[in-house]
């Protein structure tokens, strides 16, 4: 990646985060009230169903309570063959730059090109699933940005988008069974 900036104005980050919504939407079969397994139970979200990338994604510009982050949310199953849907990843930028929790950040390089940053981490660190245990095991690179590595997960206008989220999450449910059958 070329020399990025991270953006840190929240006015920046809402535009960002709306091209990305918006660019994962268009051309997806939408699923009104589905439920979805959070940590806290289950919450009804509209999802966006890819067929041809096997991905679905749901967009959240309210946080829930305490967290200042936005809450996007992604997986792999078909919305129509699954009741509840679990989730693979989530792309979670904060709504004021980038704070130390946020899993995610958006950085603009020379060109104007912004990129979607992931530090990697996936949650459950107490399960052992660390930011140590996603780096020795992912088949990313990682991308160096502030001191901090990231994952360079897509960049916003690319024709691909949708399939470079879709990659994304496949290698986090991929690491996450890896770091279960290890547990077990």
């Amino acid at each position: 990646m070329p020399q990025s900036t991270i953006l840190s104005s929240s006015l920046q980050i809402r535009k960002a985060q709306g091209e990305f919504e918006q660019a994962f939407i268009q051309g997806g079969q939408p699923f009104s009230r589905h439920s979805i397994l959070v940590p806290s139970g289950n919450q009804l979200r509209t999802v966006h169903w890819h067929k041809t990338t096997g991905i679905w994604g749901s967009f959240n510009e309210k946080p829930p309570a305490g967290r200042k982050h936005f809450w996007n949310l992604f997986g792999l199953q078909n919305p129509a063959d699954h009741r509840r849907l679990r989730i693979a990843c989530q792309i979670n930028p904060s709504h004021h730059g980038p704070a130390g929790n946020a899993s995610c950040i958006f950085a603009q390089d020379e060109s104007g090109e912004i990129a979607i940053l992931h530090k990697g981490m996936l949650g459950g660190a107490a399960r052992g699933l660390t930011l140590d245990f996603f780096w020795d095991n992912t088949d990313y690179e990682a991308t160096d940005l502030g001191g901090r590595r990231f994952v360079q997960i897509t960049t916003l206008g690319s024709a691909r988008l949708v399939d470079d989220v879709a990659r994304f999450a496949a290698e986090c449910a991929r690491i996450k069974v890896l770091n279960a059958s290890l547990r077990n």
